[in-house]
């Protein structure tokens, strides 16, 4: 299995957005971190003072100038673009997915802004 930290400012609203986009359950619950158990993966997200001293920002811009950007695996490209909208983060359009090698590709992204990356096996 393969996992993730995810920092985070509101560890209940990111950690209910892993949940619901990967089709998982939490499985731990505490005052700093929760664990998301998915297919394939565990998404720790996790709160640090650093985290909870920066200003909340509602509805931040997805982060262009990142890194890194975590790839999943998921079952359906439009049932993971519905859940991130529902849980307070978004996805590109159908019209912005594309191929790659034998998948369609759909970029996304958290609460926080953090971008994300969807697989979906290309029939």
């Amino acid at each position: 299995m393969s996992a993730l930290v995810v920092y985070a400012q509101d560890v209940s609203a990111v950690s209910h957005f892993y949940q619901a986009v990967l089709a998982g359950q939490i499985s731990e619950q505490h005052d700093d971190y929760w664990r998301v158990i998915a297919p394939g993966v565990e998404v720790v997200v996790l709160s640090t003072p650093l985290t909870r001293a920066l200003p909340v920002v509602h509805q931040p811009l997805p982060r262009q100038d990142v890194a890194i950007k975590p790839v999943f695996i998921v079952d359906d490209l439009q049932r993971v673009r519905e859940a991130a909208v529902a849980t307070g983060g978004g996805a590109r359009p159908a019209q912005a997915e594309w191929r790659f090698g034998d998948f369609r590709v759909l970029d996304g992204w958290d609460p926080e802004g953090n971008i994300i990356q969807f697989r979906q096996q290309a029939e």
